[in-house]
Parts: structure tokens; C-alpha cells; sequence
């Protein structure tokens, strides 16, 4: 119950977060630049996961589709089947440092941000809970404005 609350108010949230503007997805554009200003989405990505502040929502939207583009972008769902075999273990140490490398190759993906706020939340690690939830609200903020 508490982590649906939750869920529901991270999907609340992301609404209020930004200004309800179209951001206009150019998907020829945006791998145009992932694969030829390679080290500069680098940057962006490190900014995002530094949470910088100064992230505008066109940045957000660049940095989740763009993921796309990158050569880490295959997926990575057998990783996922063990870390949520870890979760129902409740074996929460191990879940979480696999968590860490499951972002590695796909820092964008919703659903781990929503595993990283209940792992952190259970390992009782505020400040990273309050980390993930930033994300999970920016990236979804820009999904919902394309």
C-alpha cells in the first residue's frame, strides 16, 4: 500500500514539476547528436546523475531518448528477472549494488528509478530516496511534455 501511494503520487508529481510545454522529439536530430557529440550527452547523462539543478526540460527529454541511440542500449531485462528475485528475497544489500549496475547501462529507465526509491527506501537512505524520486519526476516530466 505504501509503495503504491507512492508510485501514484511520483506520477502526481511529474505533472506539477514543469510547466505543461510541448517538447517537440526530433528522433533523426537526437541521434545525430548521441552518436556524433558522443562525449558531450556523456556530460548530460553525468549531469543527471549528479541531479544538476540547472537541467532544462529540453535536456531531460534529449537525455531519456537519446539513451536509445548509445551503444550501452540493449537491454538488460535478465539483469532485472535476478534483481527482482533479490527484492522478493528480501535481500535488500545485494538488490541494491545490483540496482547500481543495472543503471550503468540504462541510467534512464523508469521502472529501475522506481526499484532504486524502494530500495533506498528500505535501506533507509533519505537522501538517495529523495535523488531517485528527482529523477523519476524530471524524466517523466519530459516524456509526458513530447
Amino acid at each position: 500500500m505504501k509503495r503504491t501511494l507512492l508510485l501514484i503520487n511520483l506520477l502526481l508529481l511529474s505533472v506539477c514539476v514543469f510547466p505543461q510545454e510541448n517538447i517537440e522529439v526530433n528522433y533523426a536530430t537526437i541521434k545525430k547528436y548521441v552518436e556524433n557529440q558522443s562525449d558531450d550527452y556523456q556530460q548530460l547523462i553525468e549531469r543527471f546523475e549528479a541531479n544538476d539543478s540547472l537541467l532544462s526540460l529540453n535536456d531531460y527529454a534529449l537525455i531519456y531518448y537519446g539513451h536509445s541511440f548509445t551503444p550501452k542500449y540493449k537491454g538488460s531485462m535478465e539483469l532485472w528477472k535476478e534483481l527482482e528475485t533479490l527484492m522478493e528475497e528480501k535481500k535488500w544489500e545485494e538488490a541494491y549494488t545490483l540496482l547500481k549496475e543495472c543503471r550503468k547501462k540504462n541510467p534512464v529507465s523508469l521502472k529501475l528509478l522506481i526499484y532504486a526509491v524502494n530500495l533506498a527506501s528500505e535501506l533507509q537512505r533519505e537522501e538517495e530516496v529523495q535523488a531517485y524520486i528527482d529523477k523519476y519526476i524530471k524524466l517523466s516530466s519530459a516524456i509526458i511534455s513530447s
